[in-house]
């Protein structure tokens, strides 16, 4: 899985709009089906032979703990962040309110979500396999490692690129005050 490349996009495509869709079209949708796969996964697979009992169950519930985090802050995102993104960059007044506190949210969110993968991601031995371990294992592994990989690129596109834009957009949040 490689870093997505932005070396491909115009200065256009950074707008706060064009970002949004971004995340919506290249890593919601990605994010939602590795998350499926391996819920899926685990739930055929409540003892996983590889692991220890204690370790497979924390896995279990560590990971529906983050699918939940996740399923939530992208409804979030979709139904009320992104709609109000796009109306404040038309200049458009949105009924959310306070700009820093809903970007503020969505951070400390995300935040929840990158130490839910770290503690998944430190149980299992930083996704490594060893050559007993079962295929199906071994391939639930590999799609760990992709989900991390498109979290952390989703949350440094918020952090780094939409959200500062939003506030420089909006005044740092005056305007929505």
């Amino acid at each position: 899985m490689q870093l997505y490349q932005f070396n491909h996009l115009q200065e256009s495509e950074f707008t706060p709009a064009a970002l949004c869709e971004l995340v919506e079209r290249d890593y919601h949708l990605l994010i939602t089906g590795l998350c499926n796969t391996i819920h899926d996964y685990l739930l055929q697979h409540p003892q996983i032979e590889d692991l220890p009992d204690s370790v497979a169950e924390l896995v279990h519930l560590l990971f529906t703990k983050l699918e939940d985090e996740l399923k939530h802050l992208f409804l979030k995102e979709a139904g009320i962040v992104f709609p109000c993104i796009r109306k404040w960059q038309q200049e458009q007044h949105c009924q959310v309110g306070n700009t820093t506190g809903m970007i503020d949210s969505v951070v400390h969110t995300q935040s929840v979500i990158a130490a839910l993968m770290q503690r998944i991601r430190q149980l299992l031995g930083n996704f490594g396999s060893m050559p007993h371990f079962q295929m199906g294992w071994k391939v639930c592994l590999n799609n760990l490692f992709k989900l991390e990989t498109l979290v952390f690129q989703w949350i440094h596109i918020g952090q780094n690129l939409l959200y500062p834009a939003v506030k420089e957009l909006t005044g740092n949040g005056s305007k929505n005050k």
